[in-house]
């Protein structure tokens, strides 16, 4: 089970400190519009169809002309609706792409990383040809339940066979609506698969999703539905670009917590600047035992990032607090005995000690010594940092 209050909670942090200009929101407005198109297909499938129908079979002779206009609109709404889908989905994995990356620290997404997916694009294609064939596959039933029931009506229209179409027709529409979203929860991480798998073929990639996402499919369902106030607040395009990275952010980072890689927004930040995009995907990534010339490491011993070491190079800075906006090391806004920006840490290469600034309400020990406020301290390698009470220790490595 997953955390779908932590995963939005991330998401907010991000899309409140990143700026959309990168070509997050032009994406965004690129889906909505093909969010758009299916929806327009959709209604037009659910309402043309059954209304022709009905009409044919009370007009005699006309009836047969009315159920081919009605074959040919439904051939070539079918169309339109299949290459609607697929576009759509290719937007899906561009944004799943940008929006993992930006959960895991990269502060330099591209638009070509949204809108074409980059050096994966064949293989995001190859995903989204596989997901619109499965999905029109298991909604051929609902289809052929359709056309039975004009076959029958076209037959012999009465009211024994408008009643049959009718329970048909419902039938399909259940089946239909069932399979969309139970199968479209399934696939739904594929994308993020073919991400953090590169090896993995796109049919590959596909059961990856269908694998990780057991047990799993109604809780996703359900953050689809908690996201209903927002996409009504947002039903205009332009709203959309606002709403739409958050949405991908949060199902990005349920993806994360799946996978058990799921870090707070400053470690995510820290290990993607000193590691990469290799490192900061992985769980349980941390730098390598003993540091290069030049560098030490910050040991988390308790509280927020438990087990976790962070390598600090001489000059940089780390700033320890719950308000993402002033560090850069965020822990937990349910840990109140730590301030906003509680205290900065500090490498000096040149002393080969650390320097700790603490700007807190409830304090920063140093070897169990409280800290001036406001003010410089050295400490020397080996030494024990807490902060508050011990909401969170630290050894200066």
């Amino acid at each position: 089970m997953f955390d779908r209050v932590k995963a939005k909670q991330k998401a907010k942090t991000l899309v409140r400190t990143r700026s959309l200009a990168d070509g997050v929101g032009f994406a965004a407005i690129l889906t909505a519009l093909s969010s758009f198109g299916i929806g327009i297909f959709i209604a037009a499938y659910f309402t043309i169809i059954p209304i022709t129908a009905i009409a044919a079979s009370g007009m005699g002779g006309m009836g047969a002309t009315i159920a081919g206009l009605s074959s040919g609109l439904m051939l070539a709404m079918i169309g339109i609706g299949s290459v609607t889908v697929f576009f759509n989905l290719l937007f899906n994995a561009g944004m799943n792409r940008a929006a993992l990356r930006m959960n895991r620290g990269d502060q330099n997404v591209r638009v070509v990383d949204i809108i074409l997916a980059g050096d994966m694009l064949g293989k995001y294609i190859c995903i989204s040809l596989w997901q619109a064939l499965y999905l029109f596959l298991w909604t051929l039933p609902s289809a052929a339940a359709v056309l039975i029931g004009l076959l029958i009506l076209g037959s012999a229209p009465s009211q024994a066979t408008v009643a049959i179409f009718a329970i048909l027709y419902i039938a399909a529409v259940a089946w239909g609506i069932y399979i969309m979203i139970n199968k479209s929860c399934q696939y739904y991480f594929a994308y993020c698969v073919a991400e953090d798998n590169r090896a993995l073929t796109a049919h590959e990639c596909i059961a990856e999703s269908s694998s990780l996402m057991v047990d799993h499919k109604w809780e996703l369902f359900v953050t689809h539905l908690s996201f209903l106030g927002w996409d009504m607040a947002a039903s205009t395009v332009i709203g959309n670009v606002f709403v739409s990275p958050y949405k991908y952010l949060t199902y990005t980072s349920i993806y994360e917590q799946l996978t058990g890689t799921f870090r707070p927004v400053g470690e995510a930040q820290m290990l993607w600047h000193h590691n990469g995009p290799a490192q900061s995907g992985q769980r349980g990534a941390h730098p390598e035992h003993g540091a290069p010339a030049g560098e030490r490491q910050i040991e988390i011993l308790a509280g927020d990032y438990a087990g976790s070491a962070f390598s600090i190079k001489a000059g940089e800075e780390i700033a320890i607090g719950r308000d993402p906006q002033r560090a850069n090391l965020v822990t937990s806004k349910a840990v109140t005995a730590i301030s906003g920006l509680h205290c900065r840490i500090r490498y000096d290469g040149e002393t080969g000690k650390y320097i700790i600034f603490d700007h807190s309400t409830n304090g920063t020990y140093l070897n169990n010594e409280k800290l001036q406020s406001e003010r410089g301290t050295y400490a020397p390698v080996g030494a024990s940092v807490r902060l508050a009470d011990g909401a969170m220790i630290i050894r200066l490595s």
